[in-house]
């Protein structure tokens, strides 16, 4: 019975494995491209800036394929497939760990370094330096955990669908 209902909703299923591959490469190539910034640019300050600005324009794709994902997963829910309740929380928790970088803590370093500037520092020389690295170790372990979760979304929906 599982069998026909999901051959009945099998393009479904096939855009929402496509989108979860598109998630986990787009985060993966951000990963490839900050580690290609810090390693091209010396200055750290500038790097670290690059990729800030480059993690909070990605972050609004990444935000778009969650609520993607997640529209398809209540649809099939709703359509009693149920195997995709697991995926359901794993994508919320992708969803809060790429909206809470980009609603507040880059925002927040953004800000840091802009009053460490204005006191003709560098954010890492100012006093300030101990409260933008904590949030800087908050931005990457959550960008770790993206990473982390998209593959995992990826890999349960292989299994999935073969």
């Amino acid at each position: 019975m599982v069998a026909l209902e999901t051959r009945s909703y099998s393009l479904t299923i096939r855009l929402f494995y496509i989108a979860s591959l598109m998630l986990a490469g787009n985060l993966v190539g951000q990963a490839i491209a900050y580690g290609v910034i810090y390693w091209a640019i010396y200055d750290t300050q500038a790097a670290g800036m690059l990729t800030h600005i480059i993690m909070q324009k990605m972050s609004y794709f990444v935000v778009f394929l969650s609520f993607v994902l997640l529209g398809f997963a209540n649809i099939l829910i709703k359509r009693q497939l149920i195997i995709y309740k697991k995926i359901r929380g794993l994508l919320l928790m992708l969803l809060l760990c790429s909206a809470i970088p980009n609603v507040g803590l880059i925002p927040r370093m953004d800000y840091l370094r802009e009053i460490a500037l204005n006191d003709g520092l560098p954010i890492m020389l100012s006093p300030l330096a101990g409260y933008f690295l904590s949030l800087n170790i908050l931005t990457m372990t959550l960008f770790t955990l993206q990473i982390l979760l998209a593959c995992v979304v990826g890999y349960r929906l292989s299994k999935f669908s073969a």
